[in-house]
């Protein structure tokens, strides 16, 4: 996503889902739009981290995503080389 202006998608959340030089980090998106991240607990759990509200059935569609990525990983824990805030935690 290699512009400046990415209001368009993003919303008011850059500060939480890019680090402090522009690169993104893992992001939650619904309706063409970042609407949170996503990160493991230390079990390996993928957690997804809303900022916003997406309604019950995209919140559950998100939720079975993690799932399914908590599944296909096995435990395997994620290190993003650019972890945004919110994927940290």
């Amino acid at each position: 996503m290699g512009w400046y202006d990415r209001d368009w998608y993003l919303g008011e959340h850059r500060r939480q889902v890019f680090d402090t030089n522009g690169n993104g980090g893992p992001t939650a998106w619904c309706n063409g739009r970042i609407v949170g991240a996503w990160g493991q607990d230390t079990d390996g759990q993928v957690e997804v981290r809303l900022l916003e509200g997406v309604g019950r059935d995209a919140q559950r569609a998100l939720q079975r995503r993690a799932d399914e990525l908590t599944k296909w990983a096995d435990g395997v824990r994620v290190s993003p080389r650019f972890p945004s805030p919110l994927s940290k935690g």
